[in-house]
């Protein structure tokens, strides 16, 4: 779960925009539409996407300029870490309320898959 989420977010600059941009200080989405000069419907995806995630959380509706109310946001991402060293990847990644979470792959495995039985991956000569 922890490398999809990772690397779905490296993959979307926008959603890596949207967290950085509530990191601070809540949001609505059309400030962060305006923000960004991005479509509000394209926005509102990227916040839908990132709240499944767990990434982003409404913490307060606020009164929009016609009386009607408005969702403001705030990332709950309070760090993420990837860290390569030799033949061993990690990422950790810290969301808001909930426990540090830890991914540790052994790359070793897939460089000498002749000493490491359970690999069933492709030999390179």
């Amino acid at each position: 779960m922890l490398t999809g989420l990772v690397v779905g977010l490296f993959n979307d600059p926008t959603r890596l925009k949207i967290l950085s941009v509530t990191s601070k200080e809540p949001k609505s989405a059309r400030d962060i539409a305006q923000l960004f000069s991005i479509p509000l419907g394209r926005c509102y995806r990227k916040i839908k996407k990132l709240e499944e995630d767990g990434l982003l959380a409404v913490v307060d509706r606020e009164p929009t300029e016609d009386g009607k109310k408005q969702n403001v946001y705030l990332s709950q991402l309070k760090m993420v870490s990837i860290t390569y060293e030799i033949g061993r990847l990690t990422i950790k990644a810290v969301i808001n309320g909930q426990a540090p979470l830890e991914f540790i792959e052994e790359l070793d495995q897939y460089l000498y898959p002749e000493e490491n039985p359970s690999y069933e991956g492709y030999v390179l000569n």
